[in-house]
């Protein structure tokens, strides 16, 4: 099974379609998602409050600092980053992307993930993989490539083609 994850990138702005796939929104990012990584209160206090459109019912997963103080809420789950990961500091996004391969998912789709920052997220996407063969699973979503990058990098145009192979419908 594949999924798209949905970072704050610009680039997420930029695949026009989504098709029937598993999504995941880091935050706030993509309305409507199946799934809801959150490790910020500001964030989590919204997405409780239902102030996105489109995350009202979905659950959220976020980090043990968190959940102790929202545990009340029914769509709260503990995602324990340290005991996973053993970084300190993941970003929502890296979180999603190591949660996403330690759940099995085949192919780990990028959209809004733009690492543009180069050597910090990098180094924390180091501390999620557990082989070279958890980089083959993950592919970034978007119309510049970036040199030196670890992951797959695949245009719009070969994500739709991606998806269409595997029956993933628009």
């Amino acid at each position: 099974m594949n999924v798209l994850l949905f970072g704050r990138g610009p680039s997420r702005n930029d695949l026009k379609k989504i098709p029937n796939i598993y999504t995941v929104s880091c935050n706030h990012h993509y309305p409507n998602a199946n799934l809801i990584f959150a490790i910020d209160d500001p964030i989590v206090d919204g997405l409780l409050a239902n102030k996105f459109e489109g995350l009202e019912y979905q659950t959220i997963f976020t980090n043990y600092r968190l959940f102790e103080r929202y545990n009340y809420s029914k769509r709260i789950m503990l995602i324990d980053d340290d005991r996973l990961f053993k970084g300190q500091g993941l970003s929502t996004g890296i979180i999603a992307i190591g949660t996403m391969l330690k759940f099995g998912f085949s192919k780990i789709f990028l959209s809004g993930f733009e690492f543009d920052n180069g050597g910090g997220t990098l180094v924390k996407l180091d501390y999620i993989i557990n082989s070279k063969n958890d980089y083959s699973k993950i592919f970034r979503i978007a119309n510049n490539k970036i040199n030196g990058l670890p992951i797959n990098q695949i245009t719009f145009e070969e994500f739709k083609y991606e998806s269409m192979e595997y029956n993933i419908l628009f």
